[in-house]
């Protein structure tokens, strides 16, 4: 039977698998314009999004 640390280092080893394969995923190319949420400039808009909404609204 296995117990809360087994579980919780399952959970962590699964967390961390999660994050690389995000992180090895490529980022679209960004172009510059206005910021469909915000509607501010910036220089690198991926998916119409600039960086500071994408972080805040957790958009990848």
């Amino acid at each position: 039977m296995s117990d809360i640390a087994d579980n919780a280092d399952r959970e962590i080893d699964l967390t961390i698998r999660a994050a690389r394969l995000l992180a090895a995923k490529p980022m679209a190319k960004g172009v510059p314009g206005e910021c469909e949420l915000c509607g501010e400039d910036s220089p690198r808009l991926v998916f119409n999004v600039c960086p500071p909404c994408r972080d805040k609204y957790h958009l990848k």
